[in-house]
């Protein structure tokens, strides 16, 4: 397990991300995989209202929590 960062990472983690990305250093399945993870710790409720947790109106409820 990783060593916890004391500040703030957003940026330093979306630089990553895209490297990751536009350099194809990543296998998709992996990807998704992370992605499920992360998305089961912050939406606790999404797993008894969506049976699949990337499809449209699952994705929509997550981007409209920023707004």
């Amino acid at each position: 397990m990783g060593a916890v960062r004391p500040a703030k990472t957003d940026s330093i983690d979306v630089s990553l991300i895209a490297d990751c990305l536009c350099c194809k250093r990543f296998e998709p399945s992996v990807l998704k995989n992370r992605a499920a993870a992360i998305l089961d710790q912050v939406f606790l409720e999404n797993e008894r209202l969506f049976s699949d947790k990337f499809c449209p109106a699952a994705l929509l409820k997550v981007l409209m929590c920023n707004r």
